[in-house]
């Protein structure tokens, strides 16, 4: 069994951005001009809720954020549904800027843990990165760790 837990230094590392972005946010309503106020403001909302959602990785610990099995795939980061290997279709890494993805298209529907993760993967698939586009930010394993964990039971394009 292949596994990828929470890293919390790079969870760390993380929140820094959408922190120092959120205080600029701060900065440009303290402005007191509208349009900057509104900018502003979005930035609070956006970048406040990335904080948010890794805090609460944070907080979990060093918990186990994806699993590969004989049986299957788990992230639980959006699911605790393990995804079977004969559930699978297709399997491709995917590069969006410098970020990729290992890219999951189902022959069913997904069950997602929040309504934001089934936003999440709804826009992902609009974006063509499949039903469930996955990938290691924030564990202490690299995404070539997970493509040769899943290569070992599926062929990854």
């Amino acid at each position: 069994m292949w596994v990828a837990r929470s890293s919390p230094l790079r969870l760390l590392g993380l929140l820094i951005l959408p922190l120092l972005f959120a205080a600029i946010g701060v900065l440009m309503i303290i402005d007191g001009d509208v349009i900057f106020g509104v900018v502003g403001l979005v930035a609070i909302l956006g970048f406040g809720a990335v904080g948010l959602i890794v805090l609460g990785r944070l907080r979990r610990g060093r918990g186990i954020e994806i699993e590969v099995s004989g049986h299957g795939i788990c992230w639980r980061a959006w699911s605790d549904d393990l995804i079977a290997w004969q559930e699978i279709r297709h399997a491709e890494v995917l590069r969006q800027g410098r970020q990729r993805y290992l890219c999951l298209w189902l022959n069913r529907q997904p069950e997602f843990r929040t309504r934001f993760a089934v936003r999440g993967a709804a826009l992902s698939k609009s974006m063509g990165y499949g039903d469930v586009a996955l990938n290691t930010i924030g564990t202490d394993r690299t995404l070539d760790d997970l493509v040769d964990a899943v290569r070992r039971h599926i062929p990854v394009h």
